[in-house]
């Protein structure tokens, strides 16, 4: 079986289970559940920098240092140039038939407000950090799939 790391959707979910009378305590027992499930404590840097940016106030900052620590940073907060590199192309990524193409070519009519997600700089960067490492991504964002055609969705 292949190495896996979470994406920041699956942590957010989890940490969203606390409540504003959590403990640090309540917020390692969440992720040690989590890793349980899942068998794995793996994420990247990127994936630790837009949960922190989520947070509110001071005590919601503790929870989260606490919820993340149980979590290993794989990439060890190292991001080679190669890696950039590969984000860039993975963000200029466009679905073909969510645009215009020729008539001819046309499987489904124009659309208006086409299917395709923008991407950002975070799952671009989680995707190349995770193809160098030979991750799967646990995710629940769709659109990681499309873009990587490995990632694992769901459970």
């Amino acid at each position: 079986m292949a190495s896996r790391l979470f994406d920041t959707n699956k942590l957010i979910k989890q940490l969203k289970k606390l409540r504003q009378d959590s403990t640090p305590a309540d917020a390692e027992r969440l992720a040690r559940e989590l890793i349980e499930l899942y068998g794995t404590r793996a994420i990247v840097s990127p994936v630790e920098i837009e949960i922190l940016a989520g947070v509110r106030d001071t005590h919601e900052l503790a929870l989260t240092e606490a919820f993340l620590g149980c979590f290993e940073i794989v990439d060890r907060r190292r991001i080679p140039p190669e890696d950039w590199e590969e984000a860039k192309r993975h963000s200029k990524r466009i679905v073909k038939f969510d645009r215009e193409p020729p008539g001819r070519l046309r499987r489904r009519g124009r659309e208006q407000n086409p299917r395709t997600e923008s991407r950002d700089l975070g799952d671009s960067l989680i995707i190349a950090i995770a193809k160098r490492l030979h991750y799967e991504i646990i995710t629940e964002d769709r659109d990681i799939p499309r873009q990587t055609g490995r990632a694992t969705s769901g459970g």
